[in-house]
């Protein structure tokens, strides 16, 4: 996108000049980090932007093309790169066209009904919840998912979810599960396992005290030990 800018073909820029960590485009003094670290001998060492890029990781002459916004001031790589994926079609809308605009709108709308429209392309993936990396999972699955069922195993994809994004996670589950895919999922969220087609509890208790099915429900599951508990 942003390499296809009437500034950056002036300037010679590829895409590689604008991908985070590429020696195109890292700043040397931080090497693309966006900070730099100072060992103490009897401390914890200290991490501080790096003074050269700011904290943006960039070049500078990375940093002068920049991409317009309908609604805000135009922005650089690193800006845009900071834009949660729930306002980010708005950015790209305009600016990418063909299938590459089709297929990043199917992601954006994956990504809104996993409940990850408040992450960035900024995040690592070590400041990510296991929800959030198993819904991000998901995602990349169902990006490239073509016709054949599909088996998807989660381990507690709500995690961090609030009762409204369950609710949307739920609904792309049915949708999945209507086209002839199964996802088997290991929870303790009551929502999920109200709405599964069947549910097996294990237990009765926790680490050596279970691992035993206590009962199998299939639909409408009720009276089982986790759900009264929760």
């Amino acid at each position: 996108m942003f390499a296809g800018l009437p500034g950056s073909k002036s300037m010679g820029f590829k895409a590689a000049h604008f991908t985070p960590g590429s020696k195109e485009s890292r700043c040397l003094a931080c090497e693309g980090t966006g900070a730099n670290q100072t060992s103490m001998d009897f401390f914890a060492d200290v991490i501080s932007p790096c003074e050269r890029c700011g904290g943006t990781g960039f070049r500078d002459e990375v940093m002068e093309v920049r991409i317009s916004d309908k609604v805000e001031s135009d922005k650089v790589i690193s800006e845009v790169l900071m834009v949660p994926f729930g306002d980010l079609w708005r950015l790209l809308e305009g600016h990418i066209h063909g299938k590459a605009k089709i297929q990043a709108e199917k992601i954006l709308s994956l990504v809104q009904k996993t409940g990850l429209g408040h992450l960035s392309c900024s995040r690592t993936l070590k400041t990510l919840s296991a929800g959030e990396l198993q819904r991000l999972k998901l995602v990349s699955g169902l990006s490239t998912l073509h016709g054949s069922s599909t088996l998807f195993l989660l381990d507690e994809p709500t995690g961090g979810l609030h009762t409204t994004d369950i609710g949307r996670l739920l609904i792309l589950f049915r949708e999945l599960s209507d086209a002839g895919h199964t996802i088997l999922c290991v929870t303790h969220e009551a929502l999920l396992m109200e709405a599964a087609g069947k549910v097996i509890e294990l237990g009765p208790g926790g680490g050596k005290d279970g691992g035993r099915v206590v009962e199998q429900t299939v639909y409408r599951p009720t009276g089982i030990q986790s759900g009264s508990a929760i």
